[in-house]
């Protein structure tokens, strides 16, 4: 009988051991949870920006009364500081748009915007439209879009080319000027 009563002494862990094993097992779990969420999200990111791949080279010309200043891909303007956005579409649904905010896009163009009074937008087919300045320049209104709803402008309605320039006061997508091209301010 002596044996036995020793061996059992021996099995049981002291409380101090157990709980320094408990905590190094959460640690390790800890550690593996952060790091499965860092993957995870690193491919996440990589299959939302893949639909881009194509579309990276895509060109939007600026001019300033005809004559080009500025050049920019769709993986520059993507480089730079957009925002999301919650626009309401037709007093029904929703959308979100990413761009950037034409006051901050026209901010990388090497000249003062707010000396012209009109921007002609024009489209892939050569069609002319019209933003006033004044217009244009209140924060937060006009955004250049490249993705809405998580996808790329044109995967979510092929009319929509690679950019477009979105008033957020305006519930009427026919209002929103598509397939940009080339930006002239006059």
């Amino acid at each position: 009988m002596p044996n036995r009563n020793l061996r059992q002494k021996n099995s049981k862990r002291s409380p101090k051991k157990t709980l320094k094993k408990q905590k190094y097992n959460i640690l390790v779990w800890g550690l593996i949870i952060i790091f499965a969420i860092f993957i995870v999200s690193k491919i996440a990111y990589t299959i939302s920006n893949r639909s881009f791949n194509s579309m990276d080279s895509s060109v939007l010309i600026v001019k300033n009364d005809g004559n080009e200043v500025k050049t920019f891909t769709l993986k520059q303007i993507r480089n730079m500081d957009s925002k999301k956005k919650q626009v309401e579409v037709s007093n029904i649904e929703k959308v979100e748009i990413e761009g950037i905010p034409m006051v901050d896009f026209l901010s990388n163009i090497d000249m003062d915007s707010s000396k012209y009074v009109n921007m002609y937008l024009y489209d892939e087919n050569g069609n002319k439209s019209y933003l006033a300045m004044e217009n244009v320049l209140e924060p937060d209104r006009y955004y250049l879009v490249y993705r809405i709803n998580g996808k790329p402008n044109r995967q979510y309605d092929s009319s929509f080319g690679v950019f477009a320039i979105i008033d957020t006061r305006s519930s009427s997508i026919d209002s929103w000027d598509k397939n940009i091209q080339t930006i002239d301010i006059n």
